[in-house]
C-alpha cells in the first residue's frame, strides 16, 4: 500500500522536533558529548529522517534539496560511526535540522491533502 507523501513529511517533521526536544538543556558541544543517551537518540532520528526522505524520493519523486547531504550523513553515522565526531553531528543538528524542518513545512503547504 502506497501512502500519502504527507505522511513522510509529517514523520520528518516529528523526528526534527524530537531532536529539538533532546537538545533542551544542551547548549554546548561539551554537554552534548557527555550525554550518550542524547547522542544515541539524535543519531537514530537523523537515520529516520534520511529514510523518510528516501521513501519520498523513491515512492513519490519528491526530493528535498538537502536530501543528498542528509542521506550521505546517515550513511556515515551507520557505516563509519567510529570516524564521525560528536562535533560533526552537533553541527549538523544545529545547522541542517532547521533547514530540513523549513523545507518540510514548505512542502506540506504546497502538497494537496
Amino acid at each position: 500500500m502506497i501512502k500519502n507523501p504527507k505522511k513522510y513529511l509529517f514523520d520528518i517533521q516529528l523526528f526534527c522536533l524530537r531532536i529539538d526536544e533532546y537538545l533542551l538543556g544542551i547548549d554546548s558541544i561539551e554537554k552534548y558529548s557527555q550525554s550518550f543517551v542524547v547522542k544515541d537518540a539524535i543519531e537514530r532520528n537523523i537515520e529516520k529522517i534520511a529514510e523518510s526522505m528516501k521513501k519520498l524520493k523513491d515512492l513519490f519523486q519528491i526530493e528535498l534539496p538537502i536530501y543528498d547531504r542528509t542521506y550521505n550523513f546517515r550513511n556515515s553515522i551507520l557505516h563509519q560511526y567510529d570516524e564521525v565526531k560528536d562535533k560533526t553531528i552537533y553541527s549538523f543538528v544545529l545547522h541542517d535540522i532547521p533547514k530540513i524542518l523549513e523545507e518540510v513545512e514548505r512542502q506540506m503547504d504546497v502538497l494537496p491533502d
